[in-house]
């Protein structure tokens, strides 16, 4: 498989995780994901390694977002 069909591929399946279009990533820079504030989200997350804290995390977000449910598994 070629670079490029890899780096496609696992583009696509990030904007799936995420719940975006690829196209997210290319967009005009208004809309375009803040790239420094994603990675610092992500260094951040990685860095938690206790279960429940990560849950409390996970839960304060989505009453931020005013959003019900369990989150998808690879949030986790």
């Amino acid at each position: 498989m070629a670079v490029d069909d890899r780096f496609s591929a696992r583009l696509a399946e990030i904007a799936r995780l995420l719940g975006c279009p690829v196209e997210s990533f290319f967009g005009r820079d208004e809309d375009v994901f803040d790239v420094g504030a994603t990675y610092e989200l992500l260094s951040l997350w990685c860095t938690i390694r206790q279960p429940l804290v990560r849950q409390r995390i996970l839960e304060t977000i989505r009453r931020e977002l005013g959003r019900d449910g369990a989150a998808p598994e690879a949030a986790e």
